[in-house]
């Protein structure tokens, strides 16, 4: 994973929020973040997000975290 992608997956981990712009849509068609959707329940349409698990244990992306 390049160095800008890293700080962008580092907030997708603590804000669970995905902006809708070109490298974020990179991430989720890459499967980088996953995205489900759901209804909730009130009936309404949700998405959870989040890093790929996998992605969690990568060195580079620890050392976002710090």
């Amino acid at each position: 994973m390049y160095v800008p992608q890293r700080p962008l997956l580092s907030r997708v981990w603590q804000s669970k929020e995905v902006l809708t712009d070109e490298v974020h849509h990179e991430l989720l068609v890459n499967r980088c973040i996953l995205e489900y959707r759901y209804i909730d329940d009130e009936g309404e349409i949700s998405c959870w997000r989040d890093v790929h698990p996998l992605l969690r244990g990568v060195k580079e992306f620890q050392s976002a975290l710090d």
